[in-house]
């Protein structure tokens, strides 16, 4: 899974593909009232986190399945609210 979060401005990404939960932290806030583009972007072992074309972060895992985007594991987190629209 792939879990990504706000707390107090920063962005935080959750994942774990099998092995163990890893996190990626951003140490810059973002909670500045514009639109910013997220990428989270996996190649091979790495797993790569950039905010508005600049690399913020990024992690080396040891999984190596394919990758599906869905839910969190039941009861692995609390609920969030969502944001609905065109873009994300």
């Amino acid at each position: 899974f792939f879990y990504l979060k706000l707390i107090q401005g920063k962005l935080r990404l959750l994942f774990n593909l099998g092995n163990d939960r890893q996190a990626l932290n951003v140490n810059m806030k973002i909670n500045d009232d514009k639109w910013h583009t997220i990428l989270i972007k996996r190649n091979g072992q790495t797993t790569i986190l950039s905010i508005d074309n600049g690399l913020v972060q990024n992690s080396t895992i040891t999984h190596s399945e394919d990758l599906y985007f869905g839910g969190a594991i039941y009861n692995e987190y609390q609920a969030s609210p969502f944001y609905f629209g065109d873009e994300i």
